[in-house]
């Protein structure tokens, strides 16, 4: 069908790389994945697959016209590395723009699962949790669109929509798997904690945290992780996932106060 460029983000994702392609070509017309510095397989085995690797500052993932300029469609898909689209949901969005619909709604949001790290199949009370990953640029012009939540998920936010009307909830899941092994998880964490860490310094500005919240926020993380976005039904390996990521919320905070108290010259 031709109209959708489809933004894969990738660090280290040798695991998953070829299964998030994989499950784009029957949607898709061109295929990036935008790599921040992999020290793995990830920029071979993609170029091995045929698709266009582009090398991204992390710090630099709010500019949403670094991402954009190099696509050719108004139409814009938006994946991490260890997402995979579920048949249903590709054949949901194929049926919707083969039938030249597609422009009933300015974005689309898709229902994202999360997975274990060995898992095969959705368990019962996985946590989900909505986010526009298809949208139509042409839409969000002069807005600051694409931002990274958690230091993760690249997203469009629904500021730039009026939800109600502007936004079709689709049907077809997709599925997140944090990571296959302990190491690599580690390693994210602490990625993912720098790039917070700078982007929440310079939208905030001068204030930074105490020590008092910086314990709390690290033992709240764990709360979120392990009970409000069900980790537990993952049994120990969930525990010691939600561990990390209160792990990378304490690096998150102490690299917040380390760069405010740098530019105060303490």
């Amino acid at each position: 069908m031709g109209l959708i460029s489809a933004c894969i983000f990738s660090r280290n994702h040798e695991w998953s790389i070829r299964r998030a392609i994989r499950c784009l070509p029957s949607i898709v017309d061109e295929i990036y994945v935008f790599d921040f510095c992999s020290t793995d397989n990830t920029v071979a085995l993609a170029n091995a697959m045929g698709v266009k690797v582009v090398a991204l500052d992390v710090f630099k993932l709010e500019d949403r016209s670094l991402i954009e300029c190099h696509c050719k469609n108004d139409w814009i898909l938006l994946l991490r590395a260890n997402e995979e689209i579920s048949l249903d949901l590709q054949n949901e969005v194929g049926y919707i723009f083969n039938g030249n619909i597609q422009d009933m709604y300015q974005a689309y949001s898709f229902k994202i699962m999360t997975m274990g790290r060995s898992d095969f199949l959705i368990r019962r009370l996985a946590y989900s949790f909505c986010s526009i990953r298809l949208y139509n640029r042409l839409f969000t012009k002069g807005k600051s669109s694409v931002e990274v939540k958690d230091g993760k998920t690249i997203f469009v936010s629904d500021k730039c929509y009026d939800v109600e009307h502007s936004v079709y909830p689709c049907e077809g899941i997709v599925t997140s798997r944090s990571s296959i092994s302990l190491g690599a998880l580690v390693e994210q964490a602490n990625l993912s904690s720098g790039i917070n860490a700078h982007g929440t310094y310079w939208r905030n500005g001068d204030g930074y945290p105490s020590i008092c919240r910086i314990i709390i926020g690290m033992f709240y993380k764990l709360f979120i992780m392990y009970m409000v976005r069900r980790y537990f039904i993952f049994g120990f390996c969930g525990f010691v996932d939600s561990l990390v990521y209160a792990f990378e919320e304490f690096l998150r905070l102490v690299k917040i106060r380390e760069e405010a108290m740098k530019r105060r010259g303490r």
